[in-house]
């Protein structure tokens, strides 16, 4: 599983550098956008 957490760090990392996001920015959408999709059921 740690694998698998470093090749998902590794690929938003990549992604977020290459469009100059900020990571916290877009985990804290994926959070929101987690707990908006649990709520609906």
């Amino acid at each position: 599983m740690s694998q698998t957490k470093s090749e998902f760090a590794l690929a938003l990392n990549q992604i977020c550098a290459e469009r100059g996001i900020d990571p916290k920015i877009v985990i804290e959408s994926i959070k929101q956008a987690l707990l908006a999709a649990l709520k609906r059921d």
